[in-house]
């Protein structure tokens, strides 16, 4: 019997160590959803020099730091990642300034993510009464994804990214920091699905 594969929602533990600096940079790169396009940049899109970060305070060093603007990991996380998931993802150079800036310990990429899974079953769609479809809770399809997947983000619900749970214990094992896993409701698993759907044909009370 074929176990069946379980995935996770990764994401940064919330705190906010390094932005983008005011200007052109931000402009472009601070709220872009350019990152979830599954398409690669290089040298073509990506500036050069590349965007630079700033901190107030370089505080305590991690390796999946929180960012509003796209998802920033460091080379360890990195190597670990083009082990593990090497099609996930397409890593592109950041600049650092702020007090202790030059003394990092590691080099630091933003990610542009590669992989982005049409996967979420028909049950997370709603309709408004203006008509507009929307998510208003994702539940993933298991059956949508390939088989080869292991990390990358979910297509209408950018926020979720992805993660098969082998990689998710790897990643542990290895004791990186700054991540923080989260159960995805699934259509397979009945059970994780938890909640109702708003009924927009009720009238207000």
């Amino acid at each position: 019997m074929t176990r069946p594969r379980r995935f996770w929602h990764v994401s940064d533990q919330g705190s906010k160590y390094w932005y983008i600096t005011q200007g052109a940079g931000y402009e472009s790169w601070g709220n872009t959803r350019r990152f979830g396009e599954g398409r690669t940049m290089g040298s073509v899109e990506w500036p050069d020099p590349p965007v630079l970060m700033v901190s107030e305070s370089i505080k305590r060093v991690v390796d999946f730091p929180g960012h509003l603007g796209f998802k920033v990991v460091s080379g360890r996380m990195r190597q670990m990642l083009e082990r593990l998931a090497p099609d996930a993802a397409e890593y592109l150079p950041l600049r650092f300034e702020g007090p202790n800036a030059d003394a990092l310990p590691d080099t630091y990429w933003a990610i542009n993510w590669l992989r982005v899974m049409d996967c979420l079953h028909e049950t997370s769609f709603n309709v408004d009464r203006k008509g507009k479809r929307y998510v208003e809770v994702p539940v993933i399809d298991p059956a949508m994804i390939p088989g080869d997947f292991v990390l990358g983000i979910v297509k209408h619900f950018e926020p979720l990214t992805l993660i098969r749970n082998d990689l998710r214990l790897a990643l542990n094992k290895a004791g990186i920091t700054g991540t923080a896993f989260f159960k995805v409701a699934s259509i397979d698993r009945p059970e994780t699905i938890t909640w109702t759907k708003v009924n927009w044909s009720k009238p207000n009370r």
